[in-house]
C-alpha cells in the first residue's frame, strides 16, 4: 500500500497511512501558522514563502540566502554595516568552487550568520537587510 494523507470531512483531522499503519493528526490553524497534534507530540509550523529563487519577492525580503551548501572563505560585510544592491558580502566554497554572494538591495546589515571557515547548508540564512525604503 502506498504512502497517502486523507482528510476526514468536516475536522481539523487528517490520517496518515504509512506502511500499512494510520497516524491521526490534529491541526489548529493559527494565523500565519498552525500546531500540528500528533501521538509523539506537538509542533508548530510556519506558512512558507512559496517563491523562485530570484523572483523579485524573494529579491526584497531583505533574507540572503546559501545557494549551496559549503564553507565561508571570505566575508566582506558584517552586522550593523550599509550595503548596496549587488555588492560583495561573502564568498562560499563547494567543491573547490568559490560562489560570490551579493545582497539583492541596498540598506543595513541587521543581522549576519557568517563568519570566515563557517560550514552553511544550502538554504541557511546567511545575512538580513533592512532596506533603506524602510
Amino acid at each position: 500500500m502506498k504512502d497517502k494523507i486523507e482528510d476526514i470531512p468536516g475536522t481539523p483531522l487528517k490520517l496518515i497511512i504509512k506502511n500499512n499503519k494510520f497516524i491521526s493528526l490534529y491541526i489548529e490553524k493559527k494565523g500565519e501558522h498552525a500546531i500540528v497534534y500528533t501521538p509523539f507530540g506537538s509542533f508548530r509550523v510556519e506558512k512558507k514563502l512559496k517563491t523562485k529563487e530570484g523572483s523579485e519577492e524573494r529579491k526584497n525580503d531583505g533574507r540572503i540566502i546559501s545557494p549551496m551548501a559549503g564553507k565561508i572563505i571570505k566575508v566582506f560585510k558584517t552586522e550593523n554595516e550599509a550595503v548596496k544592491e549587488g555588492e560583495s558580502l561573502c564568498v562560499i566554497e563547494a567543491m573547490k568552487m568559490q560562489n560570490e554572494i551579493k545582497a539583492s538591495k541596498s540598506g543595513s546589515i541587521i543581522k549576519a550568520n557568517v563568519k570566515e571557515g563557517k560550514i552553511v547548508k544550502k538554504g541557511e540564512i546567511l545575512f538580513l537587510i533592512k532596506g533603506d525604503e524602510g
